[in-house]
């Protein structure tokens, strides 16, 4: 792209040669003699370079050397610029959107014919990548394995004992938790998925949604059915909101107007909920408010009341990978010496804070599933968690001390 770019820079640095080669062979056929398009803009080549000295070319005639005198009128001149303006101005712009569309579909189907053989190459590249990274990475990422294993089969024995006769008295409460912990398990998976992939600051900023969920998991099982009810009917505040913007936006993003019953259904239910609960409710985080004694709650207040704001500052550090912020360009998880490249792509270093920020996740949402059925059982798949997590950071540190070296190595073999 860069090539076809700087040829049509080039073509575009020359209309003014080609208009007025176009007048001198003009001139020259109107003295009596024929020149070629060719050497007309040879003619006008020189005369941008070196105006000072006779222009000559041959004509394929006798050979016989002759002069003819041309001369430029100031109102040639002036008739040649207003031509070159309007060229520019009011034509060259449709010229390129045609070209440009038509350059790109031409090239677009060649990249389309070529694309099974490039994405073998990918494949083969991307399958090489992972080798390596799982040779490097392994260990760290089977302790992870192996604990959102353990986690899924902890979720269905929490889910049979909700049902259970000493646990119908929560009902609310037991269903918020088990859609957490069956949301977190899937979160996790995904951050795991980006790790094996060779992507630390997605899968760092993917660890920010499962923080999230076990927060809120620790502050439901900590609380009443009550908390639990208003955290499920807090959906009609989020589906308020979301509808109000839909209102003024559905026909930008491509959709139809909704109807009238749609948002009169949204805003009664909206109505009836702050009739409920107060005004308080119809704020971010309003379920919780009563349970903390807060008028506004923030994030920041659900990790305090659950024990978890040390986790602020890599909550803050997860969030710079998932907002446009100037600190998420300028600092990537993904490069082992920060400002010397630019990564766009797939990296084998960085993984230690999403690791074992997920280890330490999966730990405190399993801990909200066993907190009202404390059995040995329980107890000891909390162990086998808690032991993983322990073994995270070594293996981390472990496998970025080999790729140190590895890389440090290959720089004194450069030299």
């Amino acid at each position: 792209m860069a090539e076809i770019n700087e040829a049509f820079h080039n073509e575009i640095e020359k209309i003014p040669e080609r208009f007025l080669a176009s007048l001198l062979k003009e001139k020259v056929e109107a003295e009596g003699y024929s020149i070629t398009d060719a050497d007309s803009q040879a003619f006008a080549a020189h005369l941008f370079n070196d105006p000072d000295t006779p222009f000559e070319w041959d004509d394929g005639n006798d050979g016989e050397h002759r002069t003819i005198p041309l001369t430029l009128t100031d109102e040639e001149i002036e008739e040649l610029e207003v031509e070159i303006s309007d060229f520019t101005e009011n034509k060259l712009p449709e010229i390129v959107r045609s070209l440009a569309k038509e350059t790109a579909k031409q090239i677009g189907e060649t990249l389309r014919k070529d694309w099974p053989n490039q994405k073998l190459h990918n494949d083969e590249t991307v399958s090489g990548f992972r080798d390596r990274l799982e040779n490097d990475w392994g260990i760290a990422f089977d302790i992870l394995r192996m604990m959102l294993t353990v986690s899924r089969e902890l979720g269905p024995e929490f889910s049979d004992w909700a049902r259970s006769q000493e646990a119908r008295n929560t009902p609310a409460r037991n269903e918020a938790l088990i859609k957490l912990h069956a949301r977190g398990c899937q979160v996790a998976d995904e951050v795991i998925c980006l790790m094996e992939n060779g992507f630390a600051d997605g899968a760092f900023a993917r660890w920010r949604t499962l923080h999230e969920i076990s927060v809120v998991a620790s502050l439901i099982t900590e609380g009443d059915e009550d908390l639990a009810i208003r955290y499920f009917e807090h959906e009609g505040i989020e589906a308020k909101r979301a509808m109000d913007h839909f209102k003024i936006h559905y026909e930008a993003l491509g959709y139809e107007k909704p109807s009238d019953a749609e948002v009169t259904a949204i805003d009664d239910a909206y109505e009836e909920l702050l009739d409920r609960y107060g005004h308080r409710f119809g704020a971010e985080f309003g379920w919780a408010a009563p349970h903390l004694g807060k008028k506004r709650v923030r994030f920041i207040d659900l990790e305090e009341a659950v024990g978890q704001i040390a986790k602020r500052s890599y909550y803050k550090f997860a969030s710079h990978n998932v907002h446009a912020s100037s600190k998420g360009i300028e600092y990537r998880l993904g490069l082992l010496n920060q400002g010397q490249v630019l990564l766009a792509g797939r990296s084998n270093i960085g993984f230690f804070e999403p690791a074992n920020s997920t280890a330490q996740s999966l730990c405190q949402l399993n801990g909200t599933i066993f907190r009202d059925r404390w059995e040995l059982d329980t107890l000891i798949s909390l162990h086998i968690l808690l032991d993983y997590w322990s073994e995270v950071p070594d293996a981390c540190h472990k496998a970025r001390e080999v790729i140190e070296k590895r890389e440090t190595s290959l720089k004194k073999t450069r030299k």
